[in-house]
This record gives C-alpha cells, structure tokens and sequence, in this order.
C-alpha cells in the first residue's frame, strides 16, 4: 500500500459573509433511526469482492474539526475531495489544497469544466441564506480573484433554509446542473436547472411527492439516470404516516411515472443515501426499523421494487453509498475504526472492511470507472483519503 501527504498550498482562501454556522448536511451525526439487522456482516480483511485498501492519502485537515465530506472525479479522473469543519470546508485536489470560509459549501459535484461546490452563503436583506456556485479547478479557483473570490450568484437569486441540507447533480451532456433544495415557505422541495458556468437559472420545478398533507419533509439525494432523468429521494411525514419516496423527473423537469414509496411497512423508515448503479438505475439506502440497512433498486416506469439488506450490526447508522461495477459500498458511521460494509454484485453476502486500525468514521464515498472506490473519512486525528482496489 503507497501513502501520500499532500501539504497545503500557501495563502488562504478567504470568503467574507455575515454568517458560517448553517449545519451542513456532512454531518457524522446524519438524520437516520438507529437500527437493527437480521444478520450479523461478516469482518475481513480479504472481502468477497476483492477490494482492499490499496493507497491512503494524507489530506491534511485536522480530523477533529471535521464534520462531513464529499469525493467526486474530475475532469482527468482525478479525486476532488471536500472535507467539511466545524469552521468551513477544505477542497483537496491534484492541484493542491484550497480552505474555504465565510460561506458553506453544501455539495461538490463534477462537470466537463471541473468541479463545482454549490454554496450557502448568508445575506444582509434575505433571512435564508442565498445559493451560490463555487468552481473550482485543480483545488484552486479559476478566475484568479484569489482572496476576494466570492460564490457565483444565481441569476435569479435563490435561497434555502438555513441548516438543512441540499444536493447536486449534473445531466448526463454536462450541461446543466441540478440542485435539489427544501422549500423555503412550505414543506416541500424544489429542483433548480443551473447553468454550472454562469449561475443562471434555467427551470425550476416543485417535486410533488404523491403525499398529501405533509408536516415534515428529510431530502434524501438526488442523482442522474443513464436515461437523462433525474431521481429524487424524500422521507415525509404526514397525519396518516410516513413515507420513504423516489421521485423521477426529465431533463425538463416533468414527472416520470408515479412516485415509487419504497419504505418496507407502515413503521417510518427513512432514506439515508440515493445513488446510481453502473447502468444508471436508481439504488437507494434503507433505514429500516426492523430489517437494518437496506439497498433497494426500483423502476419507476413500472413501480416494481428490490431491496437487499446490508447486514450491518444493530444500531449501525451509514453516512454515505455508493455503487460501481463490483457492487456497492457503504460508508458507516459510529463503528471502533472507519468501516465500509462491501455488497458484492450478484447476491453474495455483504461483507465489512476496516480502512484503519485506529478511531474515526467513514464519511463519504464514490465509485472508480476501473471498478473500485474511493472513500474520504478520519482516523487517529487525520482525515484521509483511501483508494479501494
């Protein structure tokens, strides 16, 4: 196994604003029910899928500050990992190390140009914060405003809440970004179309969820599918109960299908995590109360579902999936040392992977086009990167 440290650039990238205390949604400590399963996950360090830990890389962000993270590939194939903290957040890329304060980067996607964080950032007039893009290329921002560089307005301007998260995705062109957001006014959510390069807004829909009445609404995630559309996962509470439901929307926005209540029964079950697998269907992560972690795959043409527990010990809480050629990875949260659990492809038994002997959480994860993955977590005080092969 090769380990790298990677040092911070020189100079500090410093965004001013009124406020940088909106939770961000990267949390250790995410919105899920603690529960049980039916199995006990199996511990070792040769996983049916064959992956282990290949290469650890250094991200030089003192672990305990931290309080979330992101890693998606850029341009060149490249990891672009944003750690979060209890201060701002930190980019880290091949380019080098780029801090960010005075505005919360709430999620970090790639697009042909780069990646892009969309941003909080707090407002004199508004009393939600207002969204913003971020570009970022190399770790470093491109327009070479350096210190003055502040997040790319909307044009029209848009708020969220402050404190709850949100989450982005682009099209399958590259062309456009999706940010989905909780509604300011009412419960519900919305879906912006963003222009990733200059801010303007393109279409905005409100997602209608197939619940009526709801009292509370969690944003689950959002992802592109390889047909052009997009999912949206939510977990809403009503007078007459709970549901956990995947909603799809084309590339204008319009609904595709019904929506699709994937909780397993009547006792609430949240969504933790929404992915893609490699064909570009939808797989999301399953709280449930009775069963444990679960993946579940559905078609919302016809509404027809799959779910596959994870076995993960009871009162496991997971921070983040993701799904490549050879199965799917979760990151878990609360474990002795950072921990993924592996759910091989084809049904074979789940099994779990210590990325670390020491302390920390596994906190963020995304699949590599050569079959492995990629996770951002801490570990005796580091933040690191692991490379899963």
């Amino acid at each position: 196994m090769t380990r790298t440290r990677l040092m911070p650039l020189a100079g500090l990238l410093c965004l001013t604003a009124g406020c940088t205390s909106f939770a961000d949604r990267g949390t250790a400590d995410p919105t899920s029910t603690p529960s049980s399963s039916s199995a006990p996950t199996t511990s070792t360090s040769a996983p049916a899928t064959g992956l282990a830990v290949t290469a650890e890389t250094d991200l030089a962000v003192d672990a305990d500050t931290v309080t979330g993270a992101r890693v998606v590939l850029g341009p060149d194939g490249s990891p672009v990992t944003l750690v979060l903290t209890s201060t701002g957040a930190t980019v880290v890329a091949s380019g080098g190390t780029t801090p960010i304060t005075g505005t919360v980067v709430g999620d970090l996607v790639a697009t042909d140009d780069g990646p892009v964080g969309v941003t909080l950032t707090a407002d004199p007039v508004s009393p939600d914060p207002v969204l913003g893009l971020f570009p970022l290329g190399d770790g470093q921002v491109p327009d070479g405003s350096g210190p003055a560089a502040r997040p790319l307005p909307l044009q029209p301007g848009e708020t969220a809440p402050r404190g709850v998260p949100l989450f982005a995705a682009t099209s399958a062109d590259g062309g456009t970004l999706h940010v989905l957001v909780e509604d300011t006014e009412a419960v519900g959510a919305t879906v912006l179309a963003l222009d990733p390069g200059t801010g303007e807004v393109l279409d905005t829909a409100e997602v209608d969820p197939g619940v009526a009445d709801p009292t509370a609404l969690e944003l689950a995630g959002l992802t592109p599918t390889g047909d052009g559309d997009l999912v949206v996962g939510l977990t809403l509470d009503a007078a007459d109960g709970s549901a956990s439901v995947l909603v799809g929307l084309d590339a204008d926005l319009e609904p595709v299908g019904d929506p699709v209540d994937v909780q397993p029964g009547d006792d609430r079950a949240p969504l933790v995590a929404l992915t893609a697998d490699a064909e570009g269907a939808p797989v999301a992560l399953l709280d449930d109360p009775a069963a444990g972690l679960a993946l579940v795959e559905a078609d919302l043409g016809t509404g027809e579902q799959a779910s596959r527990p994870v076995d993960a010990d009871p009162g496991t809480r997971a921070a983040a999936l993701a799904v490549g050629e050879s199965g799917a990875v979760v990151a878990l949260l609360d474990q002795d040392s950072p921990t993924v659990v592996l759910a091989p492809a084809g049904g074979a038994a789940p099994s779990t992977l210590e990325l670390c002997s020491g302390t920390g959480d596994a906190l963020a994860v995304t699949a590599d086009p050569d079959g492995g993955f990629l996770v951002v977590g801490t570990c005796d005080g580091e933040s690191l990167l692991w490379t899963l092969g």
